[in-house]
């Protein structure tokens, strides 16, 4: 099979000829006659290993799909550190290589795996569930990533123990876009709040390329257990022994895509390195107007609450032919979504139990990223002496916040209207009369969620009696509600 073959990511590689009788014609619409299969395209692709001497988003041409080595999607800019900084500076350039990660291989304490390196260390957020709950209750996302504090801000705010979820604690996801997303933001200054409300103010329609891409990815912290060659074994191979290569990491990354991430070991009281497995991959692409979407994950995560639905895949088989004897052969379509609701009117779900966690029976992520929004400024309006009436954190009905940047620090001042990623998202304590904060509450809150399906609302959109709309949408990228306000001030020279 030629690397061509799984690198044809874009619909004019992906056309397939069909024979009809005598003629022939052209599916020029892959994604939408054939999503599953274009899904699969685009995941065979991203995951072929990156060129790493090469620009970011380069397929190694001597490599195979399933060597070891960082993916394609893995080189894509990083929304959180390299597109969305603090006080709004410019991105530097695509080709800019991202920032080195200080004295990782010093705390890998000999975990290094041959399909990875931990010198590319991951920048893990909290899972989306966690960082919305813990605004709930007033509680914020430091801006120090994922690792360690937001580690014990995602156990904290785990929003359920069913089987259908891991504990949030042992997550962390990454979201990445391509050179086209990356360069489309930068151009039109939608790297900062400001750029974002100007387009609003100005009337100007936010209409990402064609090629434009984004991924994002869920990765699990493997136990102690997991990692020990005495307690954990397979027979992968078949021959009645456990052999070096079926045990501990050596198995694991065998079944799994490994990433590294920093983490705070109690035990010792210091950070170290620790292995990740990838759990699960969302991937947007903008192949058809309102994006294509698909998600997969690991074949061992738990049961999910939705159903799965792959039309490609042999039956029985659960991945293509091109994914046998790789790590990929672990990874399962979940589905994909190209409109918001059936030929009948049904609304379509699609969810990732690593991603949205419990709420799973109410996520559309295309009715999701429809809420994608910035609106009119509040948190310049002042009273009573300077008093902020519209405080970072405060609800604006239907269902909008101004809200901080996902990874500002802590009474950061300013923020953003934007809608809400939840039509609904409640805390209920045992004893609403008192504090949440009273010891008969404290840590006893039980937190409901609610996502959004079907067909957008369109009267968060509407005029309203007003020149302008409430909302203006941001063509499906949630990635920009990381945005800050601009401080050029606090910024370097410009190159």
């Amino acid at each position: 099979m030629s690397i061509r073959r799984y690198l044809s990511a874009t619909p004019l590689l992906m056309c397939s000829v069909l024979m009809t009788g005598e003629g022939a014609t052209q599916d020029l619409h892959p994604a939408m006659n054939h999503p599953d299969k274009f899904a699969w395209g685009l995941f065979f692709a991203l995951n072929h290993p990156a060129d790493l001497k090469a620009d970011r988003g380069t397929p190694d041409g001597k490599k195979k799909l399933g060597d070891p080595g960082i993916t394609v999607w893995e080189t894509w800019k990083l929304a959180r550190t390299e597109v969305f900084l603090p006080n709004a500076c410019k991105p530097a350039g695509w080709k800019a290589p991202p920032a080195a990660p200080a004295r990782v291989a010093a705390l890998a304490r000999g975990l290094e795996s041959a399909r990875a390196s931990v010198d590319q260390r991951k920048v893990f957020d909290p899972p989306k569930f966690s960082e919305d709950a813990a605004r709930t209750i007033g509680a914020s996302v430091e801006r120090n990533s994922f690792e360690p504090a937001n580690l014990a801000l995602a156990r904290a705010f785990s929003p359920t123990r069913l089987a259908a979820t891991v504990d949030a604690g042992e997550l962390g996801n990454e979201t990445r876009m391509n050179r086209e997303a990356f360069e489309f933001i930068v151009d039109r200054n939608l790297y900062s709040i400001d750029g974002q409300e100007k387009a609003l103010d100005d009337n100007t329609a936010i209409d990402f390329p064609v090629a434009a891409k984004e991924i994002k990815a869920a990765w699990r912290l493997f136990t102690d257990r997991e990692l020990d060659p005495t307690l954990n074994f397979r027979d992968l191979n078949g021959n009645s022994a456990i052999e070096d290569d079926e045990r501990g990491l050596r198995l694991l990354e065998r079944t799994y895509h490994i990433g590294y991430g920093v983490v705070r070991n109690e035990k010792i009281g210091a950070d170290e390195v620790r292995p990740f497995g990838l759990v699960g991959l969302h991937i947007i692409t903008k192949d058809i107007p309102n994006w294509f979407w698909a998600t997969f994950e690991h074949v061992e995560n738990p049961q999910a609450s939705v159903g799965s639905l792959d039309r490609h895949s042999p039956a029985g088989k659960g991945y293509p032919p091109e994914a046998e004897g790789t790590v990929w052969q672990y990874y399962r379509l979940r589905g994909t979504q190209t409109d918001f609701v059936t030929p009948t009117g049904r609304p379509t779900v699609l969810a990732n139990t690593q991603i949205e966690g419990s709420f799973q029976e109410s996520s559309s992520c295309i009715t999701c990223h429809a809420r994608a929004s910035i609106g009119r400024r509040l948190d310049n309006i002042r009273v009573d002496g300077g008093r902020q009436l519209f405080a970072p954190g405060t609800f604006v009905p239907p269902s909008a916040q101004v809200a901080r940047p996902p990874a500002a620090e802590r009474g950061y001042p300013f923020g953003a209207t934007r809608l809400s990623v939840f039509e609904d998202l409640r805390a209920a304590f045992p004893f609403p009369a008192l504090s949440p904060r009273d010891p008969l509450n404290d840590g006893r809150s039980i937190l409901f969620l609610r996502g959004s399906v079907g067909v957008p609302d369109p009267a968060l959109f509407a005029a309203m009696g007003t020149p302008g709309s409430q909302f203006a949408q941001l063509d499906f990228v949630w990635a920009l509600r990381r945005a800050f306000r601009a401080d050029p001030s606090k910024c370097p020279p410009a190159q």
